[in-house]
């Protein structure tokens, strides 16, 4: 249960008021029902979020990133129930705040986890384990602790030994450069893009998703080398199913030929991204003729095309 506040000056006695509404004898002796409240802050207004203990769904988003989320429950003793065993799903982003402390909650059981690079110090307490981890969302927002950034990452792949799914949804779009370099690039109509860190290593990851965006929030296409640095990466060479968008309709052959584990592609091309009925009869013209491909239902720009 979700409620919205936009004066909240007195909204902690206002959570008072309705936590004292569940200390009733007929909820914590009848029952036997625990509820919980947490809430974040902001400029602008507060959410408040209250569910029972234990909490029994497999989706939860607790917003990390507010520098203030805070937390109260009619439980005496909150370590009791400070597993959210049951949570499959979680968006955790990088937040300086030290108060997610306070309350050890612990996710154990996570499957799917979007995450920010990088990561704080209590990371480790809020999801001490990976193990039954089989999709990782990636957001890089900037390239400031690029080498920091790889570790973490490589840590956290090295802690999930059923990670199948392996997804970078953004990253910055420019290389480390001087502003006068920057000028000139853009100047020039040369965009000069950073790519997803292929060369981390995971024994068990086989999908890749690159269909992500730059910090423009452009979406990213990738040119010739830098299709052959994917296909040469360790993520590349064990990759099976890849979606990703190219620059050009000569890059997808390179994918499909030079990719030796490839079975699936799902791929964007920018030159042909109005005309997938034109560019598969291209394909069908230089590939095997047992290969299959068709229109993307969800995407129409997109071609799935898979390999026999």
């Amino acid at each position: 249960m979700q409620f919205a506040f936009v004066d909240h000056d007195y909204m902690e006695d206002e959570i008072d008021q309705l936590l004292h509404s569940y200390r009733s004898r007929f909820w914590l002796n009848e029952r036997q029902w625990f509820v919980r409240c947490y809430w974040k802050l902001n400029d602008e207004n507060a959410s408040i979020y209250l569910h029972t203990l234990p909490y029994g769904f497999d989706d939860l988003r607790i917003d990390i990133r507010e520098k203030n989320i805070l937390f109260k429950s009619t439980t005496p003793n909150d370590e009791n129930f400070c597993s959210y065993y049951h949570v499959r799903h979680l968006f955790y982003c990088y937040s300086s705040s030290r108060n997610i402390n306070q309350i050890p909650i612990h996710f154990s059981n996570i499957r799917h986890l979007t995450l920010t690079l990088p990561y704080n110090d209590c990371f480790q307490s809020v999801l001490p384990c990976f193990n039954h981890l089989i999709f990782l969302e990636v957001r890089i927002d900037t390239w400031s602790q690029h080498e920091h950034d790889l570790l973490q990452l490589q840590a956290l792949l090295d802690r999930a030994p059923h990670l199948y799914s392996l997804k970078f949804s953004s990253w910055p779009s420019f290389n480390s450069q001087t502003k006068q370099t920057k000028k000139r690039s853009q100047t020039a109509g040369i965009s000069v893009w950073k790519m997803p860190p292929f060369e981390n290593k995971s024994l068990s990851v086989r999908r890749l998703d690159l269909r992500g965006h730059n910090s423009s929030g452009h979406y990213q296409y990738f040119n010739r080398q830098q299709c052959a640095t994917l296909i040469r990466s360790p993520l590349g060479i064990q990759c099976e199913v890849l979606t990703i968008g190219v620059d050009n309709r000569t890059h997808i052959l390179d994918l499909v030929h030079k990719m030796v584990n490839l079975r699936a592609l799902n791929v964007r091309c920018r030159a042909d991204k109005t005309d997938a009925n034109e560019l598969i009869k291209w394909l069908r013209l230089h590939v095997r003729s047992t290969y299959t491909m068709t229109k993307d239902t969800r995407s129409p720009s997109d071609i799935r095309l898979w390999i026999r």
